[in-house]
């Protein structure tokens, strides 16, 4: 019996624990479901920038920095140039702390300091970083960030590259707060250059060029007139509807327009019409008024004023109480720092020559003008232009031969500073005085030929015999920078040529041409390249040019340069609201492109031209 009492509890057992398992499996069905865990792949700080997702990049990368090493410290490097982008400079300088301690050389790190630099205003120095680096030596994103930096430095400094660096970022990952900075970085670049050539240039993957092309189109074809403008605005928009100017660019162009849409009836010229500035005086005056009889400007009434140093304060006071919307002038420079130090302005000045030291940034006028704005035909800006010139033309080392005077050395103070603000390298530093043998004399220095024929000497004497020997210029020179007066640039250029040193591109400041062609007197000038008032040069010589040569035909170069300046100064009358409002815009102008800066100034940017059989060739503008 005891089997089958023992038998029984073991199938009890077994038949509980089924019905305890089904009770399981029962309860198991109808309990909800869990979720059941996928594999989720490793999401990269390159594909969280990808999405977006740029907080979290810097997370990650931060954590992939806590190690040590060089990965540790690319890491960091990489996670600050995101947090810069994002606007973050401060967690920037913290991430690149250790990374930048040990001056590391790495293309990220090169990047980040120029980021440093450009944060702390110092552009100057970040584009001679920039122009070391190459997107190659980048990711997706920091390619996007490396192209924004060095085009936005490149805009700075008037550099033609800046829209192809500018629009070739637009197809890389960027933060959205940098979509309305490049946005408008791209429009000030595309205003203020030509756009030939720029869709052969341009990386294929952008698709935004034609739209950016029809709204400078539009934009330059209505300026004047903001019930068209909006209207081809509306039809722009419905072409490109997914283009980045868009959001806010189009809105803002149309508002321009319409801010200045209003009329200038009355304007005040100072000017000192007596005494010993009388004769330049007279010359900007007379361009002046040959500007507006030219355009037919009836509508605007001019009042004159004769009046030289600190009376120009009073004669400003009576323009306002007489009803002026601008004054112009004065032309002498104590008459224009008089006006600079009053703390108010009511009606806007264009001066016409360097406010100094002594210069109030006063409150804006009322309507679309600043407050203060000034014009002079400044030596300086030349050789800056000359500076810009050459370094597109590829030149990297140049030497510099300039008059021994006070001119001269302001010039070339002038040209150093641009150019080694754009990474080049003055060689040598050579100056003349009014001689045949002073011309040579500094040729000579500028080519170390005198040390090459000392070399000569010296072999002559340590053999004791007599040797055939030609002096060698150097060879680390690729370009000369020459500041000098016709006069004088007619004798040092054959200099060049009879110590056989010919062989260079010759750069010379606009002083170089006297304004009229002469093919005989300026053969000796052949193949120099010179900076010119675009008025000047014979292929683009308007009626006004024929007309001065007419009736001032022995006038010099000095009147016919101040008779382009009273040209310029009326033409920036109307122009005056937009290059004030917007400083992409410029104008095309007797003595240069004008543009004004945030300081007032209006800057020129001279026309190029070679002389070719004595007579000066434009050059054509770069594709």
């Amino acid at each position: 019996m005891f089997p089958r009492v023992c038998a029984r509890p073991a199938l009890w057992f077994t038949f509980g624990l089924s019905i305890m398992a089904a009770g399981c499996v029962q309860q198991q069905a109808t309990a909800p479901e869990e979720p059941i865990a996928q594999a989720v792949p490793v999401q990269t700080p390159a594909s969280l920038v990808a999405a977006g997702r740029y907080a979290d990049a810097v997370a990650a990368l931060t954590l992939a920095a806590g190690g040590e090493g060089p990965g540790a410290q690319e890491a960091r490097l990489k996670a600050g140039l995101i947090e810069a982008d994002l606007g973050h400079l401060p967690a920037a300088r913290a991430q690149w702390a250790d990374a930048l301690s040990d001056k590391a050389t790495t293309p990220r790190a090169v990047l980040a300091q120029a980021l440093l630099h450009m944060g702390e205003g110092r552009q100057d120095e970040a584009l001679f970083i920039l122009n070391s680096l190459a997107p190659k030596d980048f990711d997706p994103f920091e390619k996007g960030l490396f192209l924004r930096a060095l085009g936005k430095a490149q805009l700075a400094a008037g550099d033609r590259a800046a829209i192809l660096n500018l629009m070739n970022s637009e197809i890389f990952p960027m933060p959205p707060n940098r979509r309305t900075e490049l946005t408008h970085l791209i429009w000030d670049a595309l205003k203020r250059n030509d756009d030939a050539g720029l869709r052969d240039k341009l990386d294929a993957r952008n698709q935004n060029l034609p739209g950016w092309l029809a709204l400078k189109a539009d934009a330059a074809t209505h300026a004047s007139t903001p019930d068209t403008l909006q209207q081809a605005l509306s039809t722009w928009r419905l072409a490109y509807p997914a283009h980045p100017a868009n959001e806010m660019l189009v809105d803002e162009i149309l508002e321009l327009a319409e801010q200045q849409g209003g009329p200038l009836r009355r304007v005040a010229l100072l000017l000192p019409l007596h005494g010993e500035l009388a004769p330049y005086a007279s010359a900007v005056r007379d361009g002046f008024n040959a500007m507006r009889l030219a355009s037919a400007d009836s509508s605007l009434e001019i009042r004159f004023h004769d009046t030289t140093g600190a009376a120009a304060v009073s004669h400003y006071q009576q323009a306002v109480k007489d009803g002026a919307q601008l004054v112009i002038g004065p032309l002498d420079k104590p008459g224009v720092e008089a006006l600079a130090r009053l703390a108010e302005r009511p009606v806007p000045i264009l001066a016409l020559n360097n406010p100094g030291v002594g210069f109030v940034t006063a409150t804006a006028a009322p309507g679309a003008l600043p407050s203060f704005s000034w014009f002079a035909l400044a030596p300086e800006d030349d050789a800056v232009d000359l500076a810009r010139q050459a370094w597109e033309d590829g030149h990297r080392r140049i030497a510099t031969l300039v008059a021994n005077t006070d001119l001269g050395s302001r010039t070339r103070a002038a040209f150093v500073t641009a150019w080694e603000q754009r990474g080049g390298v003055v060689v040598e530093d050579s100056r003349y005085t009014g001689s045949a043998e002073a011309y040579k004399a500094a040729i000579r220095k500028t080519f170390s030929l005198a040390q090459s024929e000392a070399r000569a000497a010296f072999i002559r004497r340590t053999l004791n015999r007599p040797i055939i020997f030609e002096a060698r210029a150097r060879v680390d020179v690729d370009a000369i920078m020459l500041s000098a007066d016709p006069v004088n640039a007619r004798q040092i250029i054959p200099q060049f040529r009879y110590l056989g040193v010919d062989h260079l591109p010759i750069y010379a400041t606009s002083q170089v041409y006297g304004g009229r062609p002469d093919a005989l007197a300026d053969a000796d000038l052949e193949g120099v390249i010179f900076g010119a008032r675009p008025w000047d040069l014979p292929q683009h010589q308007s009626p006004l040019s024929g007309l001065f040569n007419q009736y001032w035909p022995r006038s010099d170069s000095g009147t016919r340069q101040l008779f382009a300046f009273g040209m310029d100064a009326y033409l920036l009358l109307r122009a005056l609201p937009a290059l004030a409002t917007d400083p992409a815009r410029s104008v095309a102008g007797a003595t240069g492109t004008l543009e004004r800066d945030a300081s007032g100034r209006i800057k020129r940017e001279l026309a190029w031209a070679r002389f070719t059989t004595g007579i000066p060739q434009a050059l054509a503008p770069p594709p």
